[in-house]
This record gives C-alpha cells, sequence and structure tokens, in this order.
C-alpha cells in the first residue's frame, strides 16, 4: 500500500510538472500574441503616418510645381516686357540718329 501512495504522490508531482510547464507554455504564447497585436498595432500606425507623409508630400509637390509655372508665367511676361523695351528704344535711336546727323 505504501508503493502505491508513492507511485501516487510521484504521478502527482510529475503532473504538477506537466501542468507548471503547459502553463508556461500557454502564458508564453499568450504574451507572444499580445506582443504581436503590440507590433501590428505600431506597423499600422506606421503605414498611415506613411500615407498621411506621402500625402502631404504630393500636396507639397503640386503646389511647388504651380508656382514653378506662376514664376515661369511671370518670368516670360518679363522677357516680352523687356524686348518691348528693348525695341522701342532700338525704334526711337534709329529714328532720332538720323535728325541729329542732319
Amino acid at each position: 500500500m505504501a508503493d502505491n501512495i508513492d507511485t501516487v504522490s510521484a504521478q502527482i508531482v510529475d503532473l504538477e510538472k506537466l501542468m507548471t510547464q503547459r502553463f508556461d507554455s500557454v502564458e508564453k504564447r499568450l504574451d507572444g500574441l499580445e506582443s504581436q497585436e503590440v507590433h501590428e498595432s505600431d506597423i499600422k500606425h506606421v503605414n498611415r503616418r506613411i500615407d498621411d507623409l506621402k500625402a502631404s508630400a504630393d500636396s507639397d509637390h503640386a503646389d511647388l510645381k504651380a508656382s514653378v509655372d506662376d514664376i515661369k508665367g511671370m518670368m516670360w511676361k518679363a522677357v516680352g516686357a523687356t524686348g518691348t523695351i528693348v525695341g522701342l528704344i532700338v525704334g526711337l535711336l534709329e529714328w532720332a540718329i538720323p535728325l541729329i546727323m542732319h
């Protein structure tokens, strides 16, 4: 009978060790899942931030392109005005030089 008690006692100890190992294993898996959920949440947040930054960069690019186009337009207007002024000066000189020479 004492052998049976020792055997049952040893089995209970083994069962306790096994249950502790299983519990630890399950706890590690839960920790891993929680960690994975945190990482997935972080990844989603980073992806949203990247999308926001990309949209902002695209908007800034469009604004910059519009500004460059405006500057080009103003430059061509200035070149045209300068050409007109130079043409007037040359025309006046062509008209005035013969009058001065006579």
